[in-house]
């Protein structure tokens, strides 16, 4: 699993917008979302994880059909490196999707490292686990593109919630795409602080989130297997500083303030 760290000492809150499961090229990529989208992260300047199936990507053999495209996969990728360029000085890393996973399969080209490499930023491959401080907190980022998912938005989450906490217990934000859905939750787990002279039970904030995607439902695979239309929508984190927090007894915790916000496209 790749590592990252990336660091901001200076800031007291970042935003770390998704950018995933756009689909570029498929004839059901709403386009003018993916615009509007990145115009928000650039006047926002948000920093920005790539989850994975930026492109379309069908194959010979692939699920998604070859006529079903606009653009030829090597026209998606130079479409998606023209459009993420401007924003490029802000992309932390990108992960591969499975749509990316099928030209790789069958040819040994990996469309979503060809583009990382075109933009200049990070290729972390299937998964990357590493760490964005702001200020002098340290928020533990694990990203996945995902697998599996169904019907239900509760299976859809347990992709995240549950998959991904089997493979990193204590992370404090799961990011996930692949399910097109626009799903999030919060837990709290307990571990034990031992430091000089003190041991104490504290308590770990966890958040999951999907990514959403940005393809219509008219005319789409999802339309033709029956399946409910996907979340317009992408999502962008808003990681803070730490600060203390005074319990009964004058003993305190460390919290650090997080927010989800969802960007719907209708």
């Amino acid at each position: 699993m790749r590592v990252f760290d990336q660091q901001f000492p200076d800031k007291k809150k970042i935003g770390l917008a998704c950018c995933g499961d756009w689909h570029l090229g498929a004839l059901t990529c709403d386009e003018k979302a993916v615009d509007s989208w990145l115009d928000t992260i650039q006047e926002k300047e948000y920093y920005v994880i790539l989850m994975g199936d930026i492109t379309e990507n069908a194959t010979v053999g692939s699920v998604g059909a070859v006529f079903e495209q606009s653009l030829s996969p090597q026209e998606q990728v130079k479409l998606a490196v023209e459009k993420l360029s401007p924003i490029k000085d802000y992309i932390i890393g990108g992960i591969s999707g499975n749509h990316g996973q099928r030209s790789k399969k069958t040819a040994g080209l990996d469309p979503d490292e060809i583009m990382c490499w075109e933009l200049g930023v990070p290729y972390w491959g299937y998964a990357a686990m590493g760490r964005i401080r702001v200020g002098h907190a340290n928020w533990q980022i694990f990203a996945h593109h995902g697998v599996g998912g169904g019907a239900l938005l509760g299976s859809k989450l347990n992709v995240v919630a549950e998959k991904m906490t089997k493979i990193v217990p204590m992370a404090d934000l799961y990011l996930a795409g692949h399910t097109h859905a626009d799903v999030s939750g919060s837990d709290t787990r307990l571990y034990l602080s031992v430091n000089a002279g003190s041991t104490k039970v504290r308590k770990h904030q966890r958040h999951f989130s999907g990514t959403g995607s940005l393809l219509d439902y008219d005319e789409s695979y999802a339309e033709g297997k029956l399946l409910p239309p996907a979340s317009k929508a992408q999502v962008v984190h808003f990681l803070g500083d730490r600060f203390h927090e005074y319990q009964d007894g004058g003993d305190y915790e460390y919290r650090k303030p997080y927010r989800r916000e969802p960007h719907y496209f209708i």
